[in-house]
């Protein structure tokens, strides 16, 4: 490589490594999304595979681009139900405030994530912020599937019952659940 400075060959040289890193740490992301896409109903496998899950959405969550966003979603997707089960609470609303940011690169309307991150913080016995939470998934509801504006109620109605607005809450869980009919879901 005669002709090419020191200082030149260091950065291509930094630069391959970089990018062979992101194109691993990618690789097996994917990977280990397909195997819980595979196992969602075997939670001992995604239990026993929980640290390397962790690892690859915490990655994710530093990532700026299109790909690692779309895949850092489809973690938050599948895996809320299992983290929220399992009281992983502080995890999950750590990733769902990387889901949002990956909304915003991928351009996905954020008002599941929201959802899911008002669901997460009325767990954790944060109402007023899972109120603040669920008015932004409330805003953003527009066009989406009519399951997801009743959940959004149900979970406002709950919220208002913890804040002791009792009258409110019964509006509103009563919206909820004619929505849910509507929707033909009558189990909530």
């Amino acid at each position: 490589m005669e002709g090419i400075p020191g200082e030149l060959l260091k950065v291509k040289s930094t630069n391959r490594v970089i990018n062979s890193w992101h194109f691993a740490n990618q690789k097996a992301a994917q990977a280990r999304i397909k195997i819980v896409y595979g196992n969602k109903d075997q939670q001992h496998l995604i239990d026993t595979d929980f640290y390397n899950l962790r690892t690859s959405i915490n990655w994710l969550a530093e990532q700026d681009d299109r790909g690692s966003a779309e895949l850092l979603l489809g973690y938050v997707d599948t895996l809320f139900p299992f983290l929220h089960q399992k009281r992983h609470y502080i995890e999950l609303d750590k990733w769902c405030t990387a889901g949002l940011h990956a909304c915003e690169v991928v351009q996905r309307n954020p008002a599941v994530v929201l959802l899911m991150k008002s669901e997460t913080q009325f767990s954790l016995g944060r109402w007023k912020e899972a109120r603040a939470t669920v008015t932004q998934a409330f805003a953003q509801i527009n066009g989406l599937e009519p399951t997801i504006h009743a959940q959004t109620l149900f979970l406002l109605g709950r919220l208002q019952i913890e804040l002791g607005e009792y009258k409110a809450a019964l509006v509103t869980l009563n919206q909820a659940e004619d929505l849910y009919t509507e929707a033909g879901n009558s189990g909530k």
